[in-house]
C-alpha cells in the first residue's frame, strides 16, 4: 500500500496491522476473528489512503486551473484599463478643446 498510495498511508497504523498478522498462532482459539480483524484494519487503511490521494488530486488540479486562469485575468484586466484609460483620456482632450475654444 505505501508504494500504491506513498505518502497518504498511515504508517502507524499499518506497522499495527503488520505486526499483528506477524504474531498470529495458528494454534490460537480466536484466530479465524483475529484474521477478520487485521483483513478489515486493511481494509480501512485502503479506503482511507485512496480517500486522501484524491483530495491531493483535487487540489493539485483546482491549483494548476487557477495558475492557468491567472494569465487570462491579466490579459482581460489590461484590457479593460486600456479602455477606460483611453475613454477618460478622451473625455480630457474634449474637455481641453473646449476649454480652448471658450477663452
Amino acid at each position: 500500500m505505501s508504494t500504491k498510495y506513498g505518502s497518504n498511508v498511515n504508517q502507524t497504523d499499518l506497522s499495527s496491522l503488520l505486526s499483528s498478522a506477524s504474531k498470529l498462532d495458528i494454534n490460537d482459539a480466536n484466530l479465524k476473528q483475529k484474521m477478520k480483524q487485521i483483513q478489515q484494519g486493511f481494509r480501512d487503511l485502503e479506503s482511507s489512503a485512496k480517500s486522501a490521494s484524491t483530495q491531493v488530486a483535487s487540489f493539485g488540479e483546482k491549483v494548476s486551473h487557477a495558475i492557468k486562469s491567472i494569465g487570462a485575468h491579466m490579459i482581460a484586466g489590461a484590457m479593460y484599463g486600456t479602455v477606460f484609460s483611453s475613454i477618460t483620456a478622451g473625455f480630457k482632450g474634449m474637455i481641453d478643446i473646449e476649454t480652448d475654444l471658450i477663452a
